[in-house]
């Protein structure tokens, strides 16, 4: 088990990075006003959990549990303000988060596919959905944008209640995500 503060981060991307390194380890992420899609992103990336840092100490407690457990957890209620790259609704797939990065290094189709031991074809396909949930048009608009970062803190202090997955933590399948349980 791992609590990382999210700000400390460069990208979240390393998210990624970290728990492909340490894939037995579970990362429960602190940000500050996190968006659901953010949320979202960062569990597609490898977390367990990701909360803001102003959640009451007992839930936050309670989200170390269940990740140790193996489920996802995200908060409830989370800000509408978040600025992140990718807008709800339109998350990456895991896959697409793959591909993300390599794009903006700018590496060709070719590169990629032998990277990801895919088809070009199948590096175009994920190329163009990245570009249409971004909301750009080209590669080169796209390595001129930052990797999604959190929005500034909030001085709200409003504790949110947890929601979690339903399915253990695995490597999670095309389009399916966590879900709300009560």
């Amino acid at each position: 088990m791992a609590i990382l503060d999210l700000g400390t981060l460069a990208k979240l991307a390393e998210v990624r990075e970290l728990s492909g390194r340490h894939p037995a380890t579970r990362l429960v992420l602190l940000a500050n006003d996190p968006s659901i899609a953010e949320c979202a992103q960062l569990l597609a990336f490898g977390a367990s959990a990701c909360l803001p840092k102003d959640t009451q100490s007992r839930d936050v407690l309670n989200a170390i549990h269940l990740a140790s457990r193996g489920l996802q957890v995200i908060p409830r209620v989370t800000s509408n303000t978040g600025g992140g790259l990718v807008a709800a609704g339109h998350l990456l797939t895991p896959r697409e988060a793959e591909v993300l990065p390599l794009l903006q290094q700018g590496r060709s189709n070719a590169q990629i596919a032998i990277a990801l031991q895919v088809g070009v074809e199948t590096v175009r396909t994920h190329a163009r959905n990245i570009y249409r949930k971004v909301g750009v048009s080209s590669r080169r608009e796209l390595a001129a944008r930052p990797m999604p970062e959190l929005a500034p803190q909030s001085d709200r202090a409003v504790s949110s209640p947890l929601r979690r997955a339903t399915t253990p933590l695995r490597r999670p399948r095309r389009g399916h995500g966590a879900r709300d349980i009560r």
